[in-house]
């Protein structure tokens, strides 16, 4: 159940990383007494279910969640998922299955908690497309416009992981170099869209992949403690100011 205090509940959205896909090592299996995670027959609940965001526990939700549960100590965060392995933006469209799902837990979830901002991972299957990778900022922006409509916060606070450069050194997948270029300048223009912010994946060291664009536990952590730095020192904890 539960308590007094005021719980902020962050969107987790976007493809196999988000989910922690591929994670050799373990990024947290901890619970928290102040963290939340979302299930669709428990509701919030404490817990680290390994299969609720994906087939390991390399996710970066519970890291990015006890970083800012150590930033904010009277405060209770939960983890909310919209993840999916190989998951492109396009099909975060009402009708598709992982849409409804989606907004679905969104509703329930804002009766109870803050909505307190979106922390997004899409753009590597986009890269293998041509068409894919030049709708993307019109894609995601559809998407986010729809969670923010939905919560009624129209500056609703976003951190978008940048594309995985790193892919880049996998021989295998030459032939997608033009699309890679694209997706990634797709992706670096939206830093120009009102509280959008990118996490610089870029600047991830090699150590901490587990292959040519999944991260390791510890690659997952260092994504989620930026992610939460990033929110605290762009003012986007407006929650905390009221």
């Amino acid at each position: 159940m539960l308590d007094s205090l005021k719980l902020i509940c962050f969107l987790f959205i976007g493809h196999s990383n988000m989910c922690g896909g591929c994670a050799p090592t373990i990024a947290d299996t901890i619970p928290h007494d102040r963290i939340y995670l979302w299930g669709d027959e428990k509701g919030f609940y404490h817990g680290t279910d390994n299969h609720l965001f994906g087939a390991t526990s390399g996710s970066p939700v519970l890291p990015f969640l006890k970083r800012m549960a150590i930033l904010y100590p009277d405060y209770q965060f939960a983890g909310l998922k919209g993840a999916y392995s190989s998951a492109m933006v396009y099909q975060m469209v009402p009708g598709n299955e992982k849409h409804d799902l989606f907004f679905k837990r969104l509703s329930f979830a804002r009766r109870q908690a803050t909505i307190g901002g979106v922390v997004a991972m899409y753009g590597y299957v986009e890269g293998r497309n041509q068409d894919l990778a030049e709708s993307f900022p019109r894609d995601f922006m559809r998407l986010l416009k729809e969670i923010r409509d939905s919560v009624g916060d129209p500056a609703l606070p976003c951190i978008l992981g940048r594309y995985e450069t790193n892919n880049l050194r996998d021989p295998e997948l030459e032939r997608y170099r033009t699309f890679e270029k694209i997706i990634d300048e797709k992706i670096e223009s939206l830093q120009h869209e009102k509280n959008i912010v990118l996490a610089p994946i870029r600047t991830m060291p090699t150590a901490y992949y587990c292959e040519d664009h999944h991260y390791n536990g510890d690659g997952y952590t260092i994504f989620a403690h930026d992610a939460a730095a990033l929110y605290q020192i762009n003012g986007f904890d407006r929650w905390f100011h009221e």
